[in-house]
């Protein structure tokens, strides 16, 4: 398909990209509105808003079959093309440019992605063809018979990694100092009889709740997870980072005992909510998400994303107890869930597409690795 579209060219209605609206409004008209159905083809009449048979077939496109007149293309001829598109039939346009086009700057590729439609692997600098409406990327004319260039993988990480190797790294010094003191012998059964220490293991129950909230996310088709990140600039990291349909979820994975609440321990003039699990408050794992979240915003914006998709926090208790009637789902503006409604969540709106999901990925990878 060529990069700019000569006077008298059919195109389907979805490849009309940004470009191609600036030369339209510059003076284009659009000559024909049709539609195919198992070799039949239809036509729009504007004076009745009706589809209608067109006997001449494919000489819709020339002006035939009833269509003669050429029409501005406007909100409500992108209305008609919307409808026939809900119909699950592809719509079809014959554009008519006036003027020259040639001198239009290309558009050129922001950052590495991949072809929505053959796969091709389109690299930053490159020039393509970008669809406003879609929010996807192509190639000026995809590659026929060509292997197919696939993008590099995605380092995505593995879920509780660095929970893990702390845990780890305790047990392996406390293990250490107690055979150091009492001999292999003695020191193996101080060890047995002994429980690890409360802080050392919480890091092993951590990586548990991270581990059992990645196999989770991994039976959720269409999104991609980005696991333990590491923030450049800081000792923390990220437990996951969804990016899905609705926008980009930084997801903190916590594995408490007891019920989960929010409270009032303020009086009713003057509220003091808290979140807590077991009645111990717990409050500060919500104001700890923000910081997250700008950190992945920071990230977007280096990478080059723009407009930027909605980025929501999210605590999800695994395996946490919630209560009967009216389980909270939200404490100041952080969404609370567990492994089995967050999925849920994800699928809430459309606000990426797969090819915008896979870019807003690549992007995050770069600048947030994994541990």
């Amino acid at each position: 398909m060529p990069l700019y579209p000569p006077a008298g060219a059919e195109y389907p209605w979805r490849d009309l990209d940004e470009d191609w609206y600036a030369a339209l409004e510059s003076g284009g008209k659009v000559y024909g509105l049709a539609r195919s159905t198992t070799g039949r083809f239809e036509y729009f009449d504007r004076a009745t808003g009706e589809w209608r048979f067109d006997p001449g077939g494919a000489g819709i496109f020339t002006g035939a079959g009833g269509v003669t007149d050429a029409i501005p293309i406007d909100a409500s001829l992108a209305a008609d093309v919307e409808r026939a598109l809900r119909e699950g039939i592809e719509a079809r346009v014959v554009l008519d440019v006036p003027g020259p086009v040639a001198d239009r700057k290309p558009w050129h590729v922001k950052y590495d992605g991949i072809c929505s439609r053959c796969g091709t692997a389109l690299l930053r600098g490159t020039v393509a063809v970008w669809v406003r409406s879609t929010r996807s990327m192509h190639c000026v004319e995809c590659p026929v018979g060509a292997p197919v260039e696939v993008a590099p993988p995605i380092e995505v990480g593995t879920a509780g990694r660095s929970a893990r190797e702390e845990h780890d790294r305790r047990a392996t010094k406390r293990e250490a100092e107690i055979k150091g003191r009492w001999g292999d012998r003695v020191g193996g059964w101080v060890l047995k009889l002994n429980a690890e220490p409360q802080s050392t293991r919480a890091w092993a129950i951590g990586a548990w709740g991270e581990e059992k909230l990645a196999e989770a996310l991994a039976g959720i088709d269409g999104l991609q997870v980005l696991h333990d990140r590491r923030v450049p600039g800081t000792r923390g990291n990220i437990d996951h980072i969804v990016i899905a349909p609705a926008g980009v979820f930084v997801v903190d994975a916590k594995a408490y005992d007891g019920l989960i609440e929010i409270r009032n321990y303020g009086w009713f003039f003057r509220p003091d909510w808290r979140l807590t699990v077991g009645r111990r408050d717990k409050s500060k794992l919500a104001t700890n998400m923000g910081w997250q979240v700008e950190a992945v915003r920071a990230a977007l914006e280096a990478g080059g994303i723009d407009p930027l998709p909605p980025v929501t926090p999210v605590l999800c208790f695994v395996d946490g107890r919630w209560p009967w009637f009216r389980p909270p789902n939200e404490f100041e503006g952080v969404r609370l869930e567990s492994e089995l409604s967050i999925g849920d969540l994800f699928t809430a709106s459309d606000v990426l597409d797969a090819a915008a999901v896979d870019r807003v990925t690549r992007a995050l990878a770069v600048a947030l690795p994994a541990k």
